[in-house]
């Protein structure tokens, strides 16, 4: 294609679709290391969600159960050369902790329900007493219908209109 002396052969057109090649293989090559960035963002942010999810626990069981899992990782990724048992033990204790709770909790059931039952009788009062007031509040068919739908405890309904 190119002659010993330098001299460039080729045609312009042959010149022109060259640089067009090359132009395009550029803009493929940014286009892959665009999506290549973006790619590496959705990782990196995924990971973040999980170990922010790892830590965080909405019951003490939940809680247990995460505190092991974190411990055994930690202890069975980085063992400890002078042998302290700190993440081994707390992995321990969480599980026993975990055990003890829901043996209590078995024991504590009958309790938990009967609370349980005078919690919800409370809520039922709530609505009651909010859907008498609202329709003492207005004679308009809309305010009936509310109160009606707060008596009817259907609140999944409620929205979809």
């Amino acid at each position: 294609m190119f002659s010993y002396y330098g001299k460039d052969e080729r045609t312009d057109n042959e010149r022109y679709l060259q640089e067009e090649l090359e132009r395009e293989r550029e803009s493929q090559r940014e286009r892959d290391r665009i999506e290549e960035e973006r790619r590496e963002a959705r990782r990196k942010e995924f990971q973040e969600m999980r170990r922010y999810e790892e830590r965080q626990a909405d019951s003490w069981p939940e809680a247990f159960q995460k505190q092991a899992m974190l411990c055994w990782r930690e202890y069975n990724q980085y063992p400890d050369p002078d042998d302290d048992p700190f993440f081994k033990k707390n992995a321990e204790a969480n599980e026993k902790a975990l055990e003890l709770w829901h043996a209590v909790a078995t024991s504590k059931r009958a309790q938990l329900d009967e609370l349980q039952k005078q919690i919800d009788a409370v809520w039922d009062a709530v609505r009651n007493e909010v859907a008498d007031q609202l329709e003492q509040a207005d004679d308009h068919y809309v305010y009936k219908s509310t109160a009606e739908a707060i008596r009817d405890d259907q609140l999944s309904g409620y929205l979809d209109w």
